[in-house]
């Protein structure tokens, strides 16, 4: 039998939900297609779970992961195994919408040729058992037919790599894989990239996915969890911008994903400012984001979506003005005078910095300030 989509499934610490997910792929009305587990080392009972189903189920296959690796590292070891004509990740404490959801899916991909099919996602929270359309809906609802990235570029804030129905041939053409040194954010740069080398996407209101809405994880504390969230923001910064750069024909394209690095890193700095940092956490968080906004245009800053205020801080950043940048971040209220002065002060910034520098500082605080 030919396998129409295989489902790659990562597995960690998920004996609670596994069951349900395991039972929504079996039950689909689309019976060419295999189940590839990927155990990454889960420390509960998912092993003897998945090898129950499997000697149950003779379309489940699992792989073990020595040690616990990642979500990148699992989905790429199922890429590694899989042999469906697609490919579909469901992550292990979700489960398929409906039985008929890789049905849907796959028709549409051969009606319209498609590089990559996206389902709608419901999101459900198990509390209170509420369901709503979730990943950005409203920027995303509508039908879309066999068309590429440049036609509907607000596709780049559905970056989840679920919910997808991709074609294998085209990820082994185009060597995709997830970067394994991404904890988070991996999603972003897989789907990113997919979006952009496709030359066929479709999209289907129709629900296929059903997200779980779990109680937020408390074994790290939220300051451990948001310096993590700004070391991986760097990172996946990082590996867009070598695939932006390495890809030129994308050129005008990528100041919509130069918005994202942006807005991830005034994010991270505004919500370090909150938790009044040490001078030295100061200066590490500002310095991981000084090589990233070297590699991005001055004039993709200048465009970003963002207040006014926060533009003229990642300025600074940029030229390594950290005392002056950490004011305009660890301000609370508008205050026009800061911004002069924390541009026009501070250890002889005038005399140093170039022209084109200043002058798009100061038109960025003529902007906000109306003087």
């Amino acid at each position: 039998m030919s396998i129409s989509v295989s489902v790659i499934i990562p597995v960690y610490d998920v004996a609670e939900y596994l069951p349900a997910c395991l039972d929504s792929v079996l039950g689909q009305t689309l019976a060419e297609s295999e189940l590839i587990c990927v155990n990454d080392c889960s420390p509960d009972c998912s092993r003897e779970i998945l090898a129950g189903y499997a000697t149950r189920d003779k379309r489940i296959r699992i792989f073990e992961h020595e040690q616990n690796r990642g979500l990148a590292a699992a989905r790429n070891t199922g890429l590694g195994y899989a042999s469906g004509r697609y490919v579909f990740f469901l992550d292990s404490d979700d489960t398929l919408y409906s039985p008929d959801s890789l049905a849907a899916l796959h028709e549409i991909a051969d009606r319209d040729n498609s590089d990559e099919v996206v389902g709608a996602t419901l999101r459900w929270n198990e509390q209170t058992g509420e369901t709503q359309y979730g990943y950005h809906a409203d920027y995303l609802k509508g039908e879309l037919s066999s068309v590429r990235f440049a036609d509907f570029p607000l596709l780049r804030h559905n970056a989840i790599a679920c919910n997808k129905l991709l074609s294998r041939a085209f990820l082994e053409e185009k060597g995709l894989r997830f970067n394994e040194d991404l904890r988070k954010f991996e999603d972003n740069v897989f789907s990113w990239k997919f979006h952009l080398l496709a030359q066929s996407i479709s999209q289907t209101m129709q629900p296929t996915y059903l997200h779980r809405l779990r109680s937020e994880d408390r074994s790290q504390s939220i300051m451990q969890q948001k310096e993590r969230d700004a070391d991986y923001h760097v990172l996946a910064a990082g590996h867009m911008l070598d695939f932006l750069e390495e890809n030129p024909q994308f050129e005008g394209l990528r100041h919509y994903f130069d918005r994202y690095f942006f807005t991830w890193c005034f994010l991270d700095i505004r919500e370090a400012a909150s938790r009044n940092p040490t001078d030295q956490h100061k200066k590490d968080l500002l310095n991981k984001y000084v090589p990233v906004l070297a590699r991005v245009p001055a004039a993709s800053l200048a465009e970003a979506l963002m207040p006014g205020r926060y533009r003229i801080g990642l300025q600074l950043m940029r030229d390594e003005q950290f005392e002056e940048a950490w004011q305009v971040f660890a301000v609370k209220e508008f205050q026009p005078e800061l911004y002069k002065n924390a541009v026009a002060g501070g250890r002889g910034y005038r005399q140093r910095k170039s022209g084109n520098s200043l002058g798009l500082l100061n038109g960025l605080i003529r902007k906000i300030t109306g003087s």
